[in-house]
This record gives C-alpha cells, sequence and structure tokens, in this order.
C-alpha cells in the first residue's frame, strides 16, 4: 500500500500500519452494521440479572465478636496448660456447637432458611468473629448469638472436666503414698519385738517407760 506526500509522490505504507488501521476499521464497520444486535442482547442481559435479583430471597448477614483470653487449665496430666486461639477456634467451629444453637433457637429456625456460620479470627488479635447469613435479620442476630454462648459453655464444660480429671489424679496418688506410709509404719512395728528395737518416740529415749521406785519415800520406814 502506497500513500501521496506533498510532494505528490508515493510512499510505502509500512506493513503493520496498514493491518492495524485495517482492523480499526473492520470493527467500527461491524458495530456499525450490528448496534441494533449489540444493544439488544445487552439490554436482555440486563433485565434478566434485575428479574433474578428481584426474584431471589433476600439474605441477612450478622455477627458476634468474642475475645479469646489468655487462662490456665488443668490437663489430664495434673498440668498447667494454656487456651490458645486455635483450640478455641476449633470448639467455636465443631458441629455440636452450631447444633446446639439451632436447636435452642425453636420455630425461628424457620424464618432462617438455610443458614449459614463463619467462625474467622481477627488478623493480628485474640478476636474470634461469627458470622451468621439468614433469611430473616433477627434469626440471623439470634443464630450468630447462639453459636457464640455455645462455645464459650462448650470451652467451659471442658476445662471443668479436665479439672476434675487431674483432681481425680491427684487424690488417686495422694491415696496410694498414704497406703504405701501404713504399709511402711506397720512392717515397722511388726520387726521391733524380734528385733529387740526400741519403739518409743523421739522425745521419749532417755526417759523410762514405766515408774520405777528407787527408794523409800520420804517419811516410810526403811
Amino acid at each position: 500500500m502506497t500513500c501521496p506526500d506533498r510532494s505528490g509522490s508515493l510512499f510505502p505504507v509500512p506493513p503493520h500500519a496498514s493491518g492495524e488501521f485495517d482492523d480499526l476499521f473492520d470493527y467500527a464497520r461491524a458495530v456499525a452494521r450490528r448496534w441494533l444486535l449489540i444493544l439488544g442482547g445487552t439490554a436482555v442481559l440486563v433485565a434478566v440479572a434485575i428479574a433474578l435479583t428481584l426474584l431471589a430471597s433476600r439474605q441477612y448477614r450478622t455477627s458476634a465478636l468474642l475475645v479469646v483470653s489468655e487462662s490456665k487449665i488443668w490437663s489430664s496430666r495434673a498440668e498447667t496448660a494454656d487456651v490458645t486461639l486455635p483450640q478455641f477456634l476449633e470448639i467455636a467451629r465443631s458441629g455440636s456447637v452450631l447444633q446446639k444453637a439451632m436447636a435452642k433457637m425453636g420455630p425461628a429456625l424457620a424464618a432462617c432458611g438455610t443458614p449459614r456460620v463463619e467462625v474467622l479470627p481477627v488478623d493480628a488479635s485474640r478476636l474470634l468473629r461469627v458470622f451468621a447469613t439468614c433469611a430473616d435479620a433477627a434469626a440471623a442476630a439470634r443464630l450468630a448469638n447462639g453459636v457464640a454462648e455455645e462455645a464459650v459453655a462448650l470451652s467451659v464444660a471442658l476445662n471443668e472436666e479436665a479439672t476434675a480429671q487431674a483432681t481425680r489424679r491427684l487424690q488417686q496418688q495422694v491415696s496410694d503414698a498414704d497406703a504405701r506410709l501404713r504399709a511402711a509404719e506397720d512392717a515397722l512395728r511388726a520387726s521391733q519385738p524380734a528385733s529387740g528395737l526400741d519403739d518409743r518416740m523421739p522425745g521419749e529415749v532417755g526417759r523410762e517407760r514405766w515408774p520405777r521406785k528407787v527408794g523409800p519415800a520420804i517419811g516410810e520406814e526403811l
């Protein structure tokens, strides 16, 4: 392809420039010929999206905030253990917590439709946020609060059970030690007559076991 310059002579146009111009011109001609089809298709898609939005049921999302404080509990090995954020997060996400929270809602659960619950940690903190999504705003808020309350209750119950197990373990150890001490004392008493050992207490050493008459009493005839 050639184009005239100011002097009237022809000079060649670079092939890549000619191709770019041809592509743009072809696209413009195609749009000009089919603008009604393009505009109509866009309008149909927008109308379908609006209809789906209006027909779809509304969903409400609420949240509850949990603060996981650092604490010490007694483990089953009679040692102190930290209640960590990942441990509490696992408790809050357990199926038993969600089932108990939904059971406590009773008939109000029907207003939720298909509820969704998420428990997510807050970055750089000891906070957990419980999200509940329902078809009813009040039911969503009640479900989020219920999950938070049940998570706390389950954590307390697990801590109390761990403490009770540690207490029973310590009591058993004390009982075993006392039994061993009594057995040792009985064995010591049993071995004293045969060996001739003095069974007096340390404070009684140096004193007579029974009072013994050494001489005549005052005023008594010899």
